[in-house]
């Protein structure tokens, strides 16, 4: 395994952003549910990794109430999930640029591309992106838990040794996950992608991607490090920040 685990980017602005953010939380957005789509089974799930080609705003202004638009309405098809949203103060731009992170769900890469090259901000090139496919999703959000200064870290992972190779694997493991549970229980951690098979045979998967809700990076840090597979020496994570939650799963709003 594996990629480089960047951060995966999206052009909104901050504002309409922050709108869309305070409507789900506070439930004001009313919208038609439909049964769920058995076509959508099996998906796989990838990271999208955006990066910004043009930062003219008037290009982008001109241009958000479609960038807008299309997120959103792949979220309420079910094909884009956990979007959380940041602010890079140190862009030179008045009003800097969100960047923002989310999982796409797609039959294979190729389907995935074909979504994203539709989009306004890549057929006019604002922006550019590539993929990095993740495992499944394990664990979501933790509703009405209080977060107040709280900031979300992605963490990142990537297996250094295979578990077939480690006398006691089963037991690490187990402890693992008990630790990542005890921490999701606590809202410390959420939204994990876990891809258990590439822990013992490599792929082109991540082996898992968890956020963690902390005051500072170096609160996220040591979160991490205390985790079994970190202190076993088993994983290695990149921790980057996330921002603030925006929309989990549309099914489950």
């Amino acid at each position: 395994m594996k990629f480089p685990v960047i951060l995966l980017l999206f052009g909104v602005l901050i504002s309409c952003a922050e709108q869309t953010s305070d409507n789900v939380e506070s439930g004001d957005v009313e919208t038609q549910k439909s049964p769920p789509d058995l076509s959508k089974v099996g998906l796989r799930t990838y990271a999208v990794v955006w990066s910004w080609e043009n930062e003219d705003p008037d290009l982008i202004q001109e241009n958000l109430p479609s960038i807008s638009m299309e997120l959103n309405n792949l979220w309420m098809e079910e094909r884009v999930e956990n979007v959380y949203f940041d602010t890079d103060e140190s862009s030179e731009l008045v009003e800097p640029l969100p960047n923002i992170s989310f999982f796409l769900r797609a039959n294979d890469e190729q389907e995935a591309r074909n979504i994203l090259d539709e989009l306004t901000v890549v057929k006019k090139e604002l922006s550019s992106y590539e993929l990095h496919p993740v495992g499944k999703f394990w664990l979501g959000r933790k509703p009405n838990l209080k977060r107040t200064g709280m900031k979300s870290f992605v963490s990142v992972w990537t297996t250094e040794r295979s578990l077939d190779e480690i006398k006691g694997a089963d037991k690490i493991l187990q402890a693992q996950n008990d630790s990542i549970l005890a921490l999701w229980k606590r809202g410390i951690l959420e939204n994990a992608y876990l891809d258990i098979e590439g822990t013992y045979s490599p792929n082109e998967d991540q082996d898992f991607v968890v956020f963690v809700n902390a005051i500072s990076m170096d609160e996220a840090q040591k979160i991490c490090d205390e985790l079994p597979f970190s202190k076993e020496a088993i994983a290695g994570f990149e921790l980057y920040e996330a921002g603030v939650f925006w929309l989990g799963l549309y099914s489950e709003e």
